[in-house]
């Protein structure tokens, strides 16, 4: 890290210069992140970490001496912060997703795939530091000299170029439909049922645009794994759901008192009355090939809701700094809890570890960077 530094002091280049700033504050957040893992703490309360440290800035005292700062330096300073809090969440995935992976016994292939994935993320990312360097280490000076743009025009240029790399990301990390097929296969020979009796959707799910893609890949090794372990006389289960309340607007999440309907428009136009709250996974309707089946879907299930309630503190517009950090750390705190509820054996004798129990919850989970 310092010598991509010192090079890029020495170098007399500007082309050289911004590289190696870049390599340095990639190496910057894995020498954080690498810091972090040693040291036992969980990677979630770094990000809280850099929460709290909002926090502390937007305080009376901190606020007005930030302020005798210049606006030019304010701004550099946010940008340069963002772009590292970005890093550190890209090493995140990475570490957290790839001892998931290892956890539940993921092919080489498989973690290879995933691992690439986040390379390719990332190296988007420094593309992206690269590219807006100017305008990161003095914004006023890159606007007086690229006449049109606005501080507004560049955040937003600057926020799609990542969300666009975090989206090929996602779409990098799907399962390939070998990888379904033989998941699938895994899980009707466990519970002895034909894999023509599996839902048509099942290893689906459709993306923010309506676009149906394969499960990425730490849901497939998850599920894979479960199948693994019943053929091997194993069991899965939870000893009790999650209790967090279901935010409002998850309206979807729910039963019709007329089992034919799934959906509360259909529910309520054919006479039924629509009740929100989780579903019970081992009654009929919603019959399943076994009991480990049923806790899988439960603990889905709890998950979704654990994370839609995490977000929705910003259904009534931007929560203060204060109140995003205590959302990522109840997030945090119930996701441990969920774990715990985890129960069975890997063959009928060994215990699920404690790491497997983390590496199940992990991978049920969409990645994400926050």
């Amino acid at each position: 890290m310092t010598a991509s530094f010192k090079t890029a002091v020495d170098s007399g280049d500007a082309t050289t210069a911004k590289q190696e700033m870049q390599k340095a504050g990639g190496f910057m957040a894995d020498v954080f992140m690498d810091a972090a893992g040693s040291a036992g703490i969980d990677y979630n309360l770094i990000l809280i970490g850099h929460d709290a440290t909002g926090v502390l800035v937007e305080n009376a005292e901190n606020l007005a001496i930030m302020n005798q700062i210049s606006t030019t330096v304010q701004q550099s300073m946010e940008q340069s912060m963002s772009s590292f809090f970005r890093r550190i969440a890209a090493v995140k995935v990475k570490d957290e997703y790839t001892k998931a992976l290892n956890a539940l016994n993921a092919s080489g292939t498989q973690v290879n795939t995933f691992t690439t994935a986040v390379g390719t993320m990332m190296t988007a990312m420094a593309a992206i530091d690269s590219l807006y360097s100017d305008y990161f280490m003095d914004p006023q000076a890159y606007l007086t000299a690229h006449p049109g743009e606005t501080t507004t025009t560049m955040q937003t240029a600057i926020n799609t170029a990542y969300e666009t790399a975090f989206s090929t990301f996602q779409t990098n990390i799907q399962s390939s439909d070998a990888d379904i097929n033989t998941m699938k296969a895994a899980v009707a020979a466990a519970f002895g049922i034909p894999v023509g009796q599996l839902p048509l959707d099942f290893g689906k799910y459709y993306d923010f645009s309506g676009t149906q893609k394969n499960w990425p890949i730490p849901q497939t090794v998850m599920v894979s794994w479960m199948a693994s372990i019943i053929t091997a006389g194993g069991s899965f289960s939870t000893t009790q759901r999650d209790t967090t309340a279901i935010p409002a607007f998850m309206q979807w999440l729910g039963v019709c008192s007329n089992p034919n309907f799934w959906d509360p428009g259909s529910c309520q136009s054919n006479g039924g009355t629509w009740t929100q709250q989780r579903r019970d996974y081992t009654a009929v309707p919603f019959t399943t090939p076994s009991d480990a089946f049923d806790a899988y879907l439960g603990l889905q299930e709890d998950l979704q809701i654990i994370e839609s309630a995490r977000y929705s503190i910003y259904n009534g517009g931007q929560p203060t700094r204060e109140q995003e950090k205590a959302a990522k750390l109840l997030f945090t705190q119930r996701l441990e809890t969920l774990a715990g509820y985890i129960t069975g054996t890997t063959d009928g004798t060994t215990a699920i570890s404690a790491d497997q129990k983390k590496a199940i919850v992990k991978s049920i989970m969409q990645p994400s960077m926050d």
